[in-house]
């Protein structure tokens, strides 16, 4: 079965009408878009990221692009159901990056804080001992 069976049963002329439709700023046409494609895209989200919050996240911001985008849609190049689906891909691999990104820099923020930590309290331990010294070196003659 190939995604655009999945697609509640639509066809791709179908689907690409709806998509031309709202690049004109048809609104019904886009409800109808995502009512039929919604849990495809919801689907190949989930099962990159394999978080359901996200998913919806991805699912929102490709269905976003494509009522900004849906202009840039061009049949020749692939069917509906395949762009729609290029994009959830694309936006779920972005969101798998950005997750790594943060680790990343949530790592290095934490070896950092260790790093300032020990800096300071080497610091401090500095200063004690420097204070040891000349407090030491006042009361011998």
């Amino acid at each position: 079965m190939m995604a655009g069976d999945v697609a509640s049963g639509r066809s791709g002329s179908e689907l690409r009408a709806w998509i031309e439709r709202s690049a004109a700023g048809d609104q019904g046409a886009f409800a109808a878009l995502y009512d039929a494609t919604s849990a495809v895209v919801f689907g190949l989200a989930l099962r990159i990221l394999s978080d359901r919050s996200e998913a919806e996240e991805v699912a929102t911001d490709v269905f976003l692009q494509v009522w900004r985008d849906a202009a840039r849609y061009d049949p020749a190049r692939g069917s509906a159901i395949a762009w729609l689906l290029l994009l959830t891909r694309s936006r779920a691999i972005d969101r798998l990056r950005s997750r790594k990104t943060a680790r990343q820099a949530e790592r290095s923020l934490e070896f950092a804080e260790s790093v300032g930590v020990r800096c300071c309290l080497r610091a401090e331990w500095l200063g004690r001992q420097y204070n040891n010294y000349s407090q030491a070196r006042a009361r011998s003659p």
